[in-house]
């Protein structure tokens, strides 16, 4: 599906030009390349086993991107044309993007039990600010008259300013229930999630802090630790989505998973790395048509390092992630800051 945008531009010398862009909603997936998922967002607390009480979490977390990556990997290419000039034109679509969150988490380690596990619930409702300037470059201008070409230009950089923009506010609040089985030197929890379409949002800016849909995501934890002071963890989930009631589309669903892989240099500190992965496993749909070739993916990794405190009362964690991999999303780096208490 194609959206065409055209804009006269006028020139006193060349008379009034038409600029007609066509931008695929290809190039975004995932309605926008958002979703209601934040990976890299659950920490070491993986690794820990659910001790009686309540937890709160501040987490913080700064997120930037110079590249925007396409279907196949690289910056999408937008058709355009100019009419009244018989040649084919495209322009290089590309964003940069910036965005900062800080989520206060709740978690209740209950004393109810469920096939011998603990129950565990917890909310979270963070705070975020984004930001996309979209450009818009074109190829093979060099045809036109260098006046027809600066015009041509000023257009698309009219456009790109038209699909840019910056928000900010509360985001989609998330809510848990599982159940955890902890042991010596493993730990499996299993629960679900829903994302509920708190956040501000508005169907005609072009940039939105909340998704305008609700999201069902079954998951589980599985942690191994040995004694030689190694640890892992995976964090598996997988999200379901409801209808956008403004845009008619539903999100495609997608697997996540945060893994980490750590090392006890001593009692109170460890350092290893984490690792996320998402992939979009079905296309994004409106009025019952699938929106084919545009898939959301992206792969992270980097170092990560976190302090715990004896009695395991109160932690706090810090990673940096490098993505790449990205298809139908920006690829960028973020770094995350968590800290945790027990009461």
């Amino acid at each position: 599906m194609a959206i065409a945008f055209c804009r006269t531009l006028p020139a006193r010398t060349l008379g009034a030009v038409t600029l007609c862009l066509a931008l695929s909603t290809s190039a975004f997936a995932a309605e926008g390349s958002y979703v209601s998922l934040q990976p890299g967002a659950i920490g070491t607390e993986m690794t820990l086993p659910a001790l009686l009480g309540v937890y709160v979490q501040l987490v913080t977390s700064r997120y930037s991107s110079s590249k925007f990556a396409g279907d196949d990997g690289q910056s999408p290419s937008v058709p355009f044309a100019v009419p009244g000039v018989p040649v084919a034109f495209a322009a290089t679509l590309n964003a940069r993007v910036s965005a900062q969150g800080f989520a206060p988490r709740i978690v209740w380690v209950t004393r109810e039990e469920l096939l011998g596990g603990r129950v565990v619930l917890d909310a979270t409702l963070p705070m975020l600010r984004r930001e996309t300037t979209v450009s818009l470059v074109g190829n093979g201008l060099g045809v036109l008259p260098a006046q027809l070409q600066t015009l041509v230009q000023a257009g698309l950089n009219q456009q790109a300013a038209s699909i840019s923009g910056k928000t900010s506010g509360q985001g989609d609040a998330e809510f848990r229930g599982f159940v955890d089985w902890s042991g010596d030197e493993s730990r499996v929890a299993a629960g679900l999630s829903l994302t509920a379409p708190t956040g501000r949002y508005n169907a005609l800016q072009p940039v939105n802090i909340g998704v305008n849909y609700w999201t069902v995501r079954p998951w589980f934890v599985i942690t191994q630790s040995w004694s030689n002071g190694l640890e892992a963890a995976a964090y598996v989930t997988y999200s379901l989505n409801t209808r956008n009631g403004d845009t008619k589309v539903r999100t495609g669903q997608y697997a996540h998973t945060d893994a980490n892989v750590l090392y006890r240099l001593n009692e109170s500190f460890r350092l290893g790395v984490h690792g996320y992965g998402v992939i979009q496993t079905t296309a994004d749909n409106q009025a019952g048509a699938s929106i084919a070739g545009n898939k959301l993916r992206v792969f992270g990794a980097g170092p990560v390092v976190s302090y715990l405190s004896d009695g395991l009362n109160w932690g706090a964690d810090l990673k940096v992630i490098r993505e790449f991999g990205a298809r139908n999303r920006s690829e960028g780096t973020a770094v995350w800051l968590r800290a945790q208490y027990r009461f």
